[in-house]
Order: C-alpha cells, then structure tokens, then sequence
C-alpha cells in the first residue's frame, strides 16, 4: 500500500474540518507553502501532487539539523560578547582631542554591550566582537571643497569611515602574566 493511498483513506473518513486541519498538517510537514485560508480541495489537490512526485520536504531535512532559537541565541551572545584585541584610532577630525568614546550596541538577541573604547593604545584595547563589528562599519561624513570648471568653488561631503581599526593577536601567557604582576602591584599601592 503506497503512502498516498494510505493519506487517501485516512483522509475520506475524516469530517471536512478536520480533514482540513489533518491536511494543514500534512502540508506543515512536507513543507508545502499555502495560504491560511486555503480550501480543502485546493490544500488536498497540493498534498496529492507533492506525493505523487516524491518530492519530501526540504523543510523536514533542515528541521532536523537545525539548531533550536534558544541555542542558536546563547550561541550568538557568546560570538557577540567574544574579546577581540584592538588599536583604534579615531580619523573623525570633530573627535581629534578624545582620549576615547563609549560606545553602546544592543539588541534583542544579544542585549546591550557598553564599552569605553580607547583610542591609540601602545598594547591595544580588548573589545566585545560586537562592538568591533561597529567600529569597523561605523562611517562619518566629511566635507571637502570641490573647484567646478567655471572656478566656482563648492563644498562636497563624502561618506569616509570613521575609525582605523588594526586586530592585534591575542595576548601570550608572559604578556597576560606582566600584566597580572602590574595590576596586583597596583592594588597593593591602593
């Protein structure tokens, strides 16, 4: 007995409504798109198509490798709070004097990240990878004048990126060591 000839009888002897539902079912399954006001002729002619040309959903094979939203959500927050070393420096020339900026990057899957990001450091600066993420694509609008051929002279703005943003590797042992002995002798002097 094929499987369409099974769905067939299982079907006939259901009510319209729940023949409906059952279809609603089948075609959730087999990853067949329809509309949700879909007529149980229409939905039936659907799933007898789809079962006469073999085709199984692909829906169905990704389902099962795919990952759940709480665990691909624990995966994201932990890729977006993941240090990255990092020597900014700031080409904005509005921000030429800050020593840094604090920068903020939310959302609803990874909640907000804040951080003071230090411009020109000797040793670099550790950053969550979200906030390096926006450094990098974060641009600003500089203004430039521009000669036309009649020497008429006007003033242009252009898109520029707003930070130079070198990835350092990541700290050896000795250097995490260094620093340990620097800050727990600074500790002691408090």
């Amino acid at each position: 007995m094929s499987e369409e000839t099974v769905v067939e009888e299982v079907l006939e002897e259901l009510p319209v409504q729940d023949e409906l539902t059952a279809l609603k079912k089948q075609a959730k399954l087999m990853g067949i798109k329809h509309h949700p006001a879909v007529g149980v002729d229409k939905l039936r002619a659907k799933v007898k198509e789809a079962l006469s040309a073999g085709e199984e959903a692909p829906a169905k094979e990704v389902a099962k490798g795919a990952e759940s939203i709480p665990k691909r959500n624990a995966r994201l927050r932990a890729e977006s709070a993941k240090l990255v070393r990092v020597n900014v420096s700031c080409m904005n020339p509005n921000k030429r004097e800050w020593d840094g900026e604090i920068l903020t990057v939310s959302n609803s899957v990874v909640g907000t990240h804040r951080k003071f990001v230090k411009f020109n450091t000797e040793d670099g600066y550790h950053v969550p990878n979200i906030i390096y993420q926006m450094l990098v694509d974060r641009k600003y609008q500089s203004f430039y004048t521009h000669t036309l051929e009649n020497g008429q002279r006007i003033r242009k703005g252009k898109i520029v990126p707003e930070f130079n943003v070198q990835v350092l590797p990541p700290l050896t042992k000795e250097e995490l060591a260094k620093i340990a002995q620097r800050q727990a002798a600074a500790r002691s002097l408090d």
